[in-house]
This record gives C-alpha cells, sequence and structure tokens, in this order.
C-alpha cells in the first residue's frame, strides 16, 4: 500500500534530505515544493498547494512542515517587515498547511512533522535570535495543541528541534556553543523522523537534536 507524503521546503537542505530519505523508507514524496510555485506565506497559496496535491495523488499519510526563513539581529536593527516575515514563514505557514490537510490526515491516521529550532523549551533564546525563537516557540505550542487535539483520530503531531547541522548558515563560531563540538549530520536527523514515522504512540514530543547545544 502507497504512503505519501509531503514535505515543504524541500528543494535543499533539511526538507531535501528527509524527502530522500523518506524515498528510502516507503514513502512516495512525489512533488518538489518551490517558493517560486507556492508561496507558503500565503494561506491562499497554502490551499492551492493542499487543493491540488489531494487531487493529483488521492491520499497524503504524513506532512513535513519544514519551511522557513532564518534571520538574526537585535530588535534595534530588525525591521518590521522581518519581524512579520519570521512569523509567516515559521509559524503560518504550519498553520495553513495544516489546517487545510488535516481532514485528508485523519482519514490516513497520519502524522505531522514540524521543523523547529534547539532550545525552545528552555525558553532563553540568545538576543540576536529573538525573532527566529519567538515564531519556533509558537509553533511549539502549536505542535502540543494540536498533538493532544488529533490524538483521539490516531493523527501524531511532533516536533523535531535541529541545532548547527551541517548545512547551516552559520560561521564556524557556532562549535563554540556545540558541547559535542561538531555540526550534526542530515542523516543524524533522519534517524529521528524515522523514530517518528515508525512510532504510533509517541506524539506532542519536541526532539532536540544539537550535540548539546542550548541545554
Amino acid at each position: 500500500m502507497k504512503r505519501l507524503a509531503l514535505v515543504t521546503g524541500n528543494y535543499t537542505g533539511i526538507g531535501k534530505a528527509i524527502s530522500n530519505f523518506l524515498k528510502q523508507h516507503g514513502y512516495e514524496v512525489p512533488m518538489i515544493v518551490r517558493s517560486s510555485d507556492y508561496d507558503l506565506t500565503k494561506h491562499e497559496d497554502c490551499q492551492r498547494l493542499s487543493k491540488d496535491f489531494i487531487t493529483e495523488y488521492g491520499q497524503i499519510d504524513l506532512l513535513v512542515n519544514n519551511v522557513g526563513n532564518y534571520e538574526t539581529g537585535y530588535i534595534d536593527d530588525f525591521s518590521v517587515e522581518a519581524w512579520k516575515d519570521m512569523f509567516a514563514s515559521n509559524t503560518d505557514s504550519v498553520f495553513f498547511m495544516t489546517k487545510y490537510l488535516l481532514p485528508e490526515l485523519r482519514k490516513s491516521k497520519g502524522k505531522i512533522i514540524n521543523i523547529g529550532f534547539c532550545g525552545l523549551e528552555k525558553f532563553s533564546p540568545p538576543a540576536d535570535h529573538f525573532a527566529y525563537q519567538a515564531a519556533k516557540t509558537a509553533l511549539l505550542a502549536l505542535t502540543k495543541a494540536l498533538a493532544k487535539q488529533e490524538a483521539s483520530n490516531n493523527l501524531t503531531v511532533n516536533m523535531i528541534s535541529p541545532g548547527s547541522m551541517e548545512n547551516t548558515v552559520e560561521t564556524k563560531d557556532c562549535l563554540k556553543r556545540i558541547p559535542m563540538n561538531r555540526l550534526g549530520t542530515l542523516d543524524e536527523l533522519c534517524q529521528i523522523v524515522k523514530l517518528i514515522i515508525e512510532n504510533d504512540y509517541l506524539t506532542g514530543q519536541n526532539i532536540e537534536i544539537a550535540g548539546g547545544r542550548a541545554l
């Protein structure tokens, strides 16, 4: 029996790695979701993508909400537009995609994986990460609330929160903040995906893969 997965932002980086991993583990990931095709900060485009996917493929068993911009800076210099974009891309997009695909995910007793960032539950963000972590903290609240709501439908909702991975845009100075003194690999992150897709009782969890960063 085929299993269909939709991974947002799957053209490069984490999204691409997860998509390739899923293809090796029994899922079909039939669409490359580019920002040039769908602007997932807009609910109309999320609705269109959801409709296009179900019309074309007939079902969805796994939704991975990976898309999301990353920008750092202190509040003095952080623009209003950048602040809005952090929430639009990292939080609003997840709400929209989940809202429009939830009926189909309920039918399949599927799974939702949201991509966060390490240190959210410590609730002590670096000053220059305030906007990004604020958006991801809101996503964590959404993840936990939705997990409670959908447990009776046998639909699991979890979050994976990576630290600095091998595709990071940070400088090498970030190693100073990682007790294991190395970047994480995308394969190591995908092993957490494997844990989630193989376990039907795991829900509402935020699993960090960060080498001890932000403990």
